[in-house]
């Protein structure tokens, strides 16, 4: 496979230029702890988002970039797959990515939730930093190309990951963090930007990984987490 970016820091980055890079990212990773057989098998076959993920991704770029939401998840909900209106819409919105009428729906209300949140430190997180900022860098055990991409790298070094979940709880969320591996995935994104930043010669290191828990139903409580 060609690589398409080496090690650095990359803004305004589109997501599906990301993930077409064959870089390694946390995502492999978690299906090449299953076996290489079922990476190998990821790696070299188209891999179709799951509804809870492009449901994420639609949260993500209406609190994260609401300025790219349109570009990124067109002006209105898809309709139904093998429509004539579905066929209109993707042609008006080229690399959209397709929320149905529901998901569409749910992301706005889960960022109109966020908007108001009596959580006032969750919105307080995301400012000073960079949201969507891609990053490459070079495992230095194993000489592998691996990329991530934090939801907001605040400028003071913290590392903030928004996620949707069915149960924002202490005890709820534990065993999401357990069952989804977040716990890996903060210290990868750690190890990534450390890495990232000695190669580029700053003498920087991330300071912490934190959640901002969003729940995918009514009333969409808000919760923060430090891995």
């Amino acid at each position: 496979m060609i690589e398409n970016f080496t090690p650095g820091f990359y803004q305004d980055i589109p997501l599906y230029e990301y993930l077409e890079d064959p870089a390694i990212n946390n995502s492999g990773l978690k299906i090449f702890s299953q076996s290489a057989a079922k990476f190998a098998y990821w790696r070299d076959n188209q891999k179709p988002a799951t509804v809870s993920q492009i449901e994420g991704s639609g949260l993500h770029g209406k609190i994260l970039q609401p300025e790219l939401f349109e570009k990124s998840f067109g002006k209105e909900a898809a309709p139904r797959k093998g429509s004539a209106g579905r066929a209109i819409w993707e042609e008006d919105n080229p690399h959209a990515a397709a929320l149905t009428p529901g998901q569409w729906e749910n992301v706005h209300n889960m960022a109109r939730s966020f908007e108001n949140t009596p959580c006032t430190i969750a919105k307080d997180l995301l400012t000073e930093g960079t949201a969507e900022l891609s990053i490459w860098f070079k495992d230095p055990i194993t000489g592998l190309l691996c990329k991530i991409r934090p939801d907001f790298l605040r400028d003071e070094d913290v590392i903030i990951d928004l996620k949707s979940t069915k149960d924002g709880s202490p005890r709820g969320f534990f065993w999401e963090i357990k069952r989804y591996g977040y716990n890996y995935q903060a210290a990868f994104y750690k190890r990534g930007v450390d890495i990232a930043y000695a190669a580029a010669g700053v003498k920087r290191t991330v300071k912490a990984f934190i959640i901002i828990a969003i729940e995918n139903f009514p009333p969409h409580e808000v919760a923060v987490y430090m891995i």
